[in-house]
């Protein structure tokens, strides 16, 4: 586990900084899905968690994903009757502020269920349905262009909660009730089918993973608790 992360309600999509300082997930601990952030003062220290409150709504907040220094931050909502990507920016070490609507990334009578963003932040996945849609830009200050449906690659049952480590390779969960985590590495212009993520199975449901860009350390949700896993 994850110490200063977990409570005794449900704490599912971490997400975490380059430094590994700070992160965000989401937990249902104050009566719907919130996004909470958290930090501490060095990477085996205890994280200090409060509610986004500047970021989360009446509704159901999901899919957070911090950008690699911090100062950006996407999610899910569900704020406008259906589910869309939103964004807020904060200074280094500050508040975010009141998030937007991301329109090249919202489908008109879709949901959009899970967002992840690449660590250079120029390429970001958008889940709508079972369906992985890729969209990119040339620089992080650009628009995004339209999101295109990664076809052809057997992802398994009901993919989503997508991580992308540096090279592009995706991380996410998968299966029925019983929910793994899996592995689809990039292949030329598409992707290999997925492998599961065997040495991080077990009886539980593992879910919502995050990726350090190099593939080193991982955060993920087993049973509603964050955990941590580092490689070398």
């Amino acid at each position: 586990m994850v110490a200063g992360v977990d409570s005794a309600s449900d704490e599912d999509d971490p997400s975490f900084t380059a430094d590994r300082l700070t992160i965000v997930f989401t937990s249902d601990r104050n009566g719907n899905d919130d996004i909470f952030i958290g930090t501490r003062p060095d990477p085996d220290g205890d994280f200090i968690v409060v509610p986004a409150d500047t970021v989360n709504s009446l509704d159901d907040e999901s899919s957070p994903e911090l950008s690699a220094d911090g100062t950006t931050l996407l999610f899910t909502s569900s704020r406008s009757g259906e589910y869309d990507v939103y964004t807020s920016t904060r200074p280094p070490g500050g508040v975010f502020g009141v998030p937007t609507r991301v329109p090249a990334l919202s489908g008109t009578s879709t949901n959009e269920n899970d967002v992840a963003l690449s660590p250079d932040g120029l390429t970001v996945l958008v889940v709508r349905g079972s369906a992985f849609l890729r969209a990119r830009r040339a620089s992080p200050g650009d628009a995004w262009d339209p999101p295109v449906a990664i076809a052809g690659v057997a992802f398994g049952t009901s993919p989503s909660a997508p991580s992308l480590d540096a090279a592009g390779d995706i991380y996410f969960q998968a299966g029925g009730s019983q929910r793994d985590i899996f592995l689809a590495r990039v292949q030329g212009a598409s992707y290999a089918d997925a492998v599961p993520v065997t040495e991080l199975a077990t009886s539980e449901r593992e879910s919502g993973p995050c990726v350090s860009a190099d593939e080193t350390y991982m955060m993920f949700a087993r049973s509603g608790q964050i955990m941590e896993s580092t490689r070398d």
